[in-house]
């Protein structure tokens, strides 16, 4: 008998029932900077009132840090925000995200800053990517932030720049999964800028973030720089391959560019993939 070349069903309702598990699950927009202070909060904020006042998508605030910085704080008054949870810790009280209480409020988008954080002890997830994936399983967007210095592949990279380890990470995979992926970008004398204005206004503009004040030095700063811009360009390297090759690609995939410079060699390598620079293309 001439072998059986008819597709395995039970295989068939497998590829079904993932392909609409992808179509349901929420998407995933991430923020990503070279550096502390590049401004991913605030452009993620912008994009919270920019989808609820322009496409009217119901927008909520799952957590956001401030950095006690006024407009940025501003922009998170302007948002619902849903409590964050108590968790005691060591006679001290720490906030962290309430998974529970976004799926039972069960938005369209909530906005979850700082992708590589560590939860409290005892918290559903040890990462809040993990509770991010959650969420994104339950059918919510979500919008996040991410510095080039917590990616686990260019962690070591950046210690030896900064001479800082950081020890939160996020997996590569987690960005390499997102559907967006938004490049906040400033020229490195923007950013030394910002850092000297506030040492006299006597903020931190890398507080909490893993990069210190005293290790953003003019050399560190451009080598990051070039770092983050190399990652992003890898990443759409690696769509074309896919592409090129007709492998299984999502059917829609932007790449973002928010900046005030880009340079020639960055323009050429993202040309056939993305334009114009600051807006979305589907691909």
């Amino acid at each position: 008998p001439e072998p059986d070349d008819r597709p395995d069903p039970d295989e068939l309702l497998r590829r079904v029932q993932a392909a609409e598990q992808r179509a349901r699950r929420g998407r995933l927009e991430v923020f990503f900077g070279f550096a502390p202070g590049v401004g991913k909060t605030y452009r993620m904020l912008q994009a919270a009132h920019e989808l609820r006042d322009v496409q009217h998508r119901d927008v909520v605030v799952g957590v956001v840090e401030d950095h006690r910085r006024a407009d940025t704080a501003a922009l998170v008054a302007g948002l619902e925000r849903v409590p964050l949870r108590a968790v005691p810790h060591r006679g001290r009280t720490l906030l962290e995200l309430d998974v529970d209480a976004i799926l039972l409020r069960a938005p369209q988008v909530v906005l979850v800053d700082e992708l590589a954080h560590t939860n409290a002890p005892g918290s559903r997830h040890p990462k809040r990517w993990q509770d991010i994936e959650e969420l994104r399983d339950a059918g919510i967007d979500v919008l996040t932030t991410l510095n080039v210095q917590h990616l686990e592949s260019l962690n070591d990279v950046v210690a030896q720049i900064t001479r800082v380890q950081v020890r939160e990470t996020v997996p590569d995979s987690v960005l390499d999964r997102a559907d967006t992926i938004e490049l906040v970008d400033i020229s490195p004398e923007q950013l030394l800028q910002r850092v000297r204005h506030a040492l006299r206004v006597e903020l931190i503009v890398a507080r909490g973030e893993g990069l210190p004040l005293n290790v953003v030095q003019p050399r560190a700063v451009v080598r990051c720089h070039r770092l983050v811009r190399g990652r992003v360009l890898l990443r759409v390297d690696r769509l074309g391959n896919d592409i090129a090759n007709k492998n299984h690609v999502r059917s829609l995939v932007f790449f973002i560019i928010s900046c005030s410079e880009v340079t020639a060699a960055m323009a050429e390598g993202i040309g056939s993939w993305h334009e114009p620079l600051g807006r979305q293309r589907e691909l």
